[in-house]
């Protein structure tokens, strides 16, 4: 049986809802509450939902 483990984001800023990010269960992780936020710019992206969802994808992915 696989363990659950809470995912740490280092440098990703932290909500203000209580839940986790991510969760690891063997090899899948569940992600949660992804927003178009660039975080380099620290601003939400107000484009359409095509550039909204790959900025969603590439957070997730880093």
């Amino acid at each position: 049986m696989s363990s659950i483990q809470e995912v740490q984001v280092p440098n990703f800023p932290v909500g203000e809802a209580p839940y986790s990010r991510a969760i690891k269960t063997g090899e899948t992780v569940y992600v949660s509450g992804q927003l178009a936020f660039d975080l380099n710019t620290n601003q939400f992206v107000n484009g359409d939902i095509v550039e909204q969802t790959n900025l969603c994808i590439l957070n997730v992915k880093r």
